[in-house]
């Protein structure tokens, strides 16, 4: 079975457009899970990266504009002829942060526990406004949503399959959790 993607960035994830939004002049590292180890090779828009074929991948800001697709294939050490292709790509899209218009307000965000099983808790230090929060797989679908109307809010996610899954709360802020 292919592993997920890891995200190692405080990027956030765009439900409505299914990618990571990087900033401009900014990083996004991704790693291909085990047990692909071998036959590495990162693609982007479906044409192989030169010299991308460790389990790390490093992303950093491009000129591009749009959401560029990366996707990657591996072998098991136990079988290298066996080479897979993740199912689900990697979708980044470089934004210019510089022209944000939301207010520069300093949010502290705690989410807890995680993984959680049967609720997730969010405190929120610094807000004095009633926020949405929408809750997606890794495929954006989304499964929840609703308001953080107090400083902490608890999320009923009893019906969630064990998975990981992607909080994100006004459309600007993304953090990633899971469910055990």
């Amino acid at each position: 079975e292919l592993q997920d993607i890891e995200h190692n960035s405080d990027n956030t994830y765009n439900p409505q457009t299914a990618a990571m939004e990087v900033c401009l002049n900014d990083t996004l590292f991704s790693e291909l899970g085990s047990p692909y180890e071998v036959n590495i090779q990162w693609t982007v828009g479906g044409s192989p990266i030169p010299g991308e074929t460790n389990s790390i991948i490093e992303i950093t800001s491009s000129s591009v504009t749009g959401i560029l697709n990366y996707n990657v294939c591996g072998s098991p050490a136990v079988c290298p002829n066996y080479v897979q292709c993740l199912g689900v790509p990697l979708n980044v899209q470089f934004v210019d942060c510089a022209t944000n218009d939301v207010d520069e307000i300093e949010l502290n965000f705690n989410i807890y526990p995680n993984p959680a099983i049967n609720q997730l808790t969010v405190e929120i230090q610094g807000m004095s406004f009633a926020s949405v929060y929408v809750i997606t797989d890794h495929l954006g679908r989304v499964l929840s949503s609703g308001s953080l109307a107090a400083t902490t809010t608890e999320i009923d996610i009893h019906e969630l399959p064990s998975g990981v899954y992607f909080l994100t709360i006004d459309k600007n802020r993304s953090f990633k959790f899971s469910v055990e």
